[in-house]
């Protein structure tokens, strides 16, 4: 089952506000080179938006952002589901997020676009020992 990452407007207004203002302030005074890098981080982020999805795969979980993470998380692994809005550096694009703890010092946050849905399937993935702390 693949489930596609949340997206926060919240974030994306305030992305938007500052590339917007800077790219108009470079047009104005012709910074036609910092212009072109406001476009190429605009087209990173918007291609990481549309290559950032979880699946849960037969025996693991596998987390895919892009080419920077391609992490698979055998169930077994996972220790604990955990509720998070942590604006720490994921593979998320919302700060709705869950933390994934596994192996012994692990941990990775996500951000499915519907997470009850997830955290469901995810659970009927893993079993009872793994411990789930949802609102």
């Amino acid at each position: 089952m693949r489930f596609k990452s949340a997206i926060s407007w919240g974030l994306v207004a305030f992305l938007g506000v500052i590339l917007g203002t800077t790219s108009a302030l470079m047009m104005r005074d012709g910074a036609w080179g910092g212009l072109v890098i406001n476009a190429a981080v605009v087209a990173f982020i918007v291609h990481g938006y549309f290559t950032t999805y979880y699946v849960l795969e037969d025996d693991a979980l596998r987390v895919r952002c892009s080419f920077f993470c391609n992490l698979r998380i055998p169930y077994a692994s996972i220790r604990r589901v955990k509720y998070t809005s942590n604006p720490l550096s994921s593979p998320a694009f919302s700060l709705k997020r869950l933390q994934i703890d596994y192996d012994k010092m692990s941990s990775v946050m996500i951000s499915p676009d519907t997470r009850e849905s997830f955290v469901e399937a995810l659970k009927a993935k893993t079993g009872s020992e793994v411990e789930y702390i949802v609102k």
